[in-house]
C-alpha cells in the first residue's frame, strides 16, 4: 500500500512539473512576439535653425540726408557798391534788408523818390540793426529817409517796423514786399513795406506818407495775405486776409486807411 501512495506522489509531481514547463514555454513566446511587433524608434526631427541676430539700431549721431541749400540769387535793381554805399550811412553792424523775387532774383528794400514834392529825390531804405541769421534780423526793422547834401545822403526821418524781415509771397502777384507809390491820390508816393517775425504768424503791411520832415503811418493791416489794389476811385484799397477768414477791406478817410 505504502508502494502504491509513493508511485502516485511521483506521477503527480511529474504531472506538475511538465505543467510548470509548459507554462514557461508559452510565456517566452508570447514575448517574443511582442518584441517582434513593437513599433521601430521614432525618427529624430533635426531643430530648427537658429535665426539671424537683428541688425544693430542706428546711432544717433549719424547725420541725416543733408538738405541742399538754396541756389545763390543774382541782386537786381542795385549793385554790390550802391548797397556798400548805403550800408556806410546806417547804424554800425546794420545792413539793407533784401527780399527773393522769383526763383534766382533777389531785390533791395531801396528806393528814390520825390516824397514831399520839392523836386529833389530822397533815399527811402530798410535795413536790419543786426546781420540776419535763418530766420531774419535780431530785431525789428527800421525804415529811414534820406536827403541829398552834396555828395552825401542825411538822414531825415526813420521808423519801426512790425518784423524783422521783409515777407514776400513768391507765388502771390498781388503782394507787395515793399514799394513806394502813391496810393491815397495825393500825387505824392508813399511808402509800402511788409515785414513778417514768422510766416505762420502771419505778417503785417504798413504804408508810411513822409510830411517834408518825418514818416507818419498811415496804414497797418496784418493777416496770411494782404494785397493793395487800385479802388474805384484814384485812392488804392488794402485787403487782409488770415487763414480761412473772411477779407478785411481797409479804404482811405483822407487821413489814414480804416476797416469798413
Amino acid at each position: 500500500m505504502k508502494r502504491l501512495l509513493v508511485i502516485g506522489a511521483i506521477i503527480f509531481i511529474g504531472i506538475i512539473a511538465g505543467m510548470i514547463h509548459l507554462n514557461r514555454a508559452r510565456s517566452s513566446k508570447a514575448g517574443s512576439a511582442l518584441s517582434e511587433q513593437s513599433p521601430p524608434a521614432r525618427e529624430q526631427i533635426p531643430a530648427p535653425p537658429i535665426p539671424p541676430a537683428p541688425p544693430p539700431p542706428i546711432s544717433k549721431s549719424e547725420p541725416s540726408l543733408a538738405v541742399s541749400p538754396e541756389p545763390a540769387r543774382a541782386l537786381v535793381g542795385i549793385t554790390e557798391g550802391e548797397l556798400a554805399e548805403i550800408g556806410r550811412l546806417l547804424p554800425n553792424g546794420s545792413q539793407v534788408a533784401t527780399y527773393p523775387i522769383g526763383d534766382t532774383a533777389l531785390g533791395a528794400c531801396v528806393a528814390d523818390a520825390d516824397l514831399n514834392g520839392d523836386a529833389v529825390p530822397e533815399k527811402v531804405v530798410v535795413y536790419g540793426n543786426r546781420p540776419p541769421t535763418d530766420q531774419g534780423y535780431s530785431t525789428p526793422l527800421s525804415l529811414a529817409v534820406f536827403s541829398r547834401e552834396g555828395n552825401g545822403l542825411s538822414k531825415l526821418s526813420s521808423a519801426s517796423l512790425s518784423g524783422n524781415y521783409i515777407q514776400t509771397y513768391i507765388a502771390d502777384q498781388l503782394a507787395i514786399p515793399f514799394a513806394v507809390r502813391d496810393v491815397t491820390g495825393d500825387g505824392l508816393p508813399d511808402i509800402i513795406v511788409t515785414s513778417a517775425v514768422g510766416a505762420s504768424l502771419g505778417a503785417t503791411l504798413q504804408v508810411f506818407s513822409f510830411n517834408k520832415s518825418s514818416l507818419v503811418e498811415i496804414a497797418k493791416a496784418a493777416g496770411h495775405h494782404i494785397h493793395v489794389v487800385r479802388g474805384t476811385d484814384k485812392p488804392y484799397i488794402i485787403q487782409a486776409r488770415w487763414k480761412n477768414e473772411e477779407t478785411m477791406v481797409y479804404t482811405w478817410n483822407g487821413q489814414r486807411f480804416i476797416p469798413r
